[in-house]
């Protein structure tokens, strides 16, 4: 993708957005909710690979406006790594934490999973965002389920469909908004990036 098209539809006031699902976390044995707690665990040296290659491939972008991190240490970490790259602060977004997997069962379910009025509360932050962001390119460092859910509800794609979309880890989810109507997929959960 050339930089003069970027450039053309940036200064047509529309928002471009990467998100991207953190580097590998450490495991912890015999605690499969690890995952869920707050603040969570960090990287594994797996992950901060990851973290390190996706940076490099960021690169290749002239710029980057705005990084976002949840405030889940995995998170967190694999935007440090691609912050110290690209010399951008990080925006920790304390509601985008992960989903619990009961969010994404059954609407009985998701309606009593404290994860459904926080998604509420996301999507209406994330629009926000978008709105108040014309004209720039938003990175979001996430996680698998919330990104699914992000980019689930902009497609109006059912939960039950969502659970077949995969979100590998340092992967990206490339998009191009007018305001909060998304108007083009480039791409979902790819490891590369090719500008040309």
């Amino acid at each position: 993708m050339k930089e003069d098209y970027f450039d053309s539809e940036l200064k047509k006031g529309k928002t471009f957005v990467l998100l991207i699902r953190h580097g590998e976390r450490i495991y912890i044995e015999g605690n499969k909710a690890a995952g869920l707690s707050l603040p969570g665990p960090g990287l594994s040296s797996k992950g901060k690979a990851q973290a390190k290659f996706i940076s490099e491939e960021l690169s290749k972008l002239s710029k980057i406006d705005l990084l976002f991190s949840s405030s889940m240490t995995r998170s967190k970490e694999t935007a440090e790594i691609i912050s110290k790259k690209l010399g951008k602060k990080i925006i920790v977004l304390d509601d985008f934490q992960e989903l619990n997997s009961k969010y994404e069962e059954s609407l009985f379910k998701r309606f009593f999973c404290r994860d459904y009025w926080r998604m509420k509360r996301v999507s209406i932050k994330f629009n926000e965002l978008l709105v108040n962001n014309p004209s720039k390119i938003l990175t979001f460092i996430l996680h698998g389920r919330l990104i699914r859910d992000l980019f689930g509800n902009k497609l109006k794609i059912s939960f039950e469909k969502r659970k077949d979309i995969v979100m590998n880890n340092c992967h990206i989810t490339f998009l191009k908004f007018d305001k909060k109507k998304l108007e083009t997929v480039y791409c979902v959960n790819s490891k590369y990036f090719d500008w040309n």
